[in-house]
This record gives C-alpha cells, structure tokens and sequence, in this order.
C-alpha cells in the first residue's frame, strides 16, 4: 500500500471516530474511489442559508470533500451541495474558502471541525479581511449588531437545550 493510500486510510479511521463521537450531528452518507477519493458527509448543525436569518434557520447541510491524486501535500476541495451556506467564506458556487495555506498535516477530521466553526459562525474562524462572498460579509456585519446572541448559530441550540425541564434527585421528595 502506497504512503498516499495510507494516509487516506488513517484519515478515514479519525473522521469514523469524529461521527462516532457526535452522536449524529457528522455523518458520512458516501464514499467513492480507490483509493478514496470523494466523500460525502452530511452536518447537522443550524446554519444560515440566506438573508434572513434567524427567521430561516437550516438545520442540515451537505458537503463534497474531494481529494487529489496528491492528498494529503494539496487542500482538499469542500463544497457544499444545495442548500449553499450563506457565509462570508463561502463562494456563490459553494465552495469553501478556507483562506490559510493548508499544511499536510492536517487530516479530514480536523477539515471537517473548521468546517463546523465556518457554517455556525465561530468567531475565531470567520475572515472578514478577504471574504469569498462580500454579499454575505455585508450581511453578517448588520445582522451581528442587530442579533449579537445569535451567533455563533450553536447558540440556538445551546439556549433551547438549557431551557428544557430537568429532573434531579433533589427535585423528588
């Protein structure tokens, strides 16, 4: 087995044990190629796919990761498929603009978290300086100062979680 193949083979180990470890919310729905060479992975976390956000909120998305012949020493290629996440570093075609030079030590597990931290808004990961989609920047700029609390989009699901009734042991007497 070529150094290359192995590399995708340890990739696919560690992106299994990244869906194992999110109880749903990463899943591979295909894998094409020998070695592999496409993978398609479906994220369940709330996004934002036009304007109006945080009336329309999606809460799934699909993304194509391709790899090159030269996987892991060239950036994969990820974009999303319909619905395209509207989003400063996300081009109108759907491609994901990741903006740093990608160093082949990097896996796809670690891919796919950044690409988590890009479609929920993680501040630490959004680059205003060289947007993809100025459209989207422009957007996000107003909205921010109009819906600070929204953002990044998982706080939505963190405040509807906190705000289900729970049972302790110190509520039976």
């Amino acid at each position: 087995m070529s150094g290359f193949s192995e590399r995708r083979n340890q990739d696919l180990i560690k992106l299994n044990e990244l869906v194992k470890s999110t109880n749903g919310k990463v899943q591979i729905l295909s894998k094409s190629g020998n070695p592999v060479s496409t993978i398609v992975i479906e994220l369940n976390y709330p996004t934002v796919v036009n304007s109006n956000y945080p009336t329309d909120i999606c809460n799934k998305t699909k993304i194509t990761i391709s790899l090159s012949s030269k996987y892991p020493f060239t950036e994969p290629s990820v974009s999303f498929d319909k619905p395209i996440v509207f989003h400063p570093n996300v081009y109108d075609s759907g491609r994901i603009c990741f903006g740093t030079k990608w160093l082949p030590t990097q896996g796809l597990d670690l891919l796919i978290k950044r690409v988590i931290k890009i479609i929920t808004f993680e501040p630490d990961i959004l680059n205003e300086a060289s947007p993809a989609n100025v459209k989207a920047l422009n957007w996000y700029r107003s909205i921010i100062k109009i819906f600070p609390n929204k953002f990044p989009t998982t706080k939505l699901q963190s405040s509807n979680e906190t705000n289900k009734p729970s049972m302790s042991w110190n509520n039976l007497k």
